[in-house]
């Protein structure tokens, strides 16, 4: 609001310096510092682009630019859960896909798995699709190999834990249809 740009402003002219090294960039780091931007809204905002970092009731807080995740979007829902935002564009350039990719995201929405990553919903905002998925943290299978071996107790845990995740889906009425180690994500816990 342009109230707390005021606000932002003195609280920024009030610091130590800051009339006589005040930049683009001394600004960005500040924002970032005190938390009110992310470093992908800094980012955005120093090139000079106005965003958008608000899609309907999601705040985008950065845009993965490498890894599995690549060109997906992290994002926060009004309640400040944490959400991924995959855009429809990244699963097919037809746009006459949505009813079939939205009822395919209904349908895993209704699966509750710990070891099923969550799909919360199809979201349409202006020109833009997204499918709202759990925010993934970790690495996926592959870059865990690609780091090194792992104990063998470890990868028959995670095979257990795979089919379990199968079990789920098809008790859902839902195929998956790609399992490969680029598919399947580990979170910190192991899980």
């Amino acid at each position: 609001s342009p109230e707390t740009c005021q606000q932002l402003h003195a609280e920024f002219a009030g610091l130590k310096g800051a009339s006589r090294q005040a930049n683009t960039a001394s600004l960005a780091q500040w924002l970032v510092a005190s938390g009110r931007l992310t470093r992908y809204q800094a980012a955005v905002l120093s090139a000079g682009r106005p965003g958008p970092f608000v899609f309907g009731p999601f705040v985008i807080t950065e845009r993965v630019e490498t890894g599995r995740l690549a060109g997906n979007y992290r994002a926060r829902f009004k309640d400040g859960r944490p959400v991924l935002l995959v855009p429809l564009s990244r699963l097919t350039d037809d746009a006459r896909q949505l009813p079939a990719l939205s009822e395919a995201a209904r349908t895993a929405a209704a699966i509750k798995s710990p070891h099923v990553s969550r799909t919360y919903n199809v979201v349409r905002h202006r020109s833009q699709t997204f499918f709202v998925v759990e925010a993934l943290s970790g690495r996926s299978l592959d870059e865990l190999l690609a780091a090194g071996g792992m104990p063998r107790g470890t990868a028959c845990q995670i095979g257990c834990q795979l089919a379990l995740a199968l079990v789920a889906l098809h008790a859902g009425k839902s195929l998956h249809g790609g399992i490969c180690p680029q598919a399947v994500w580990i979170d910190e816990q192991g899980t």
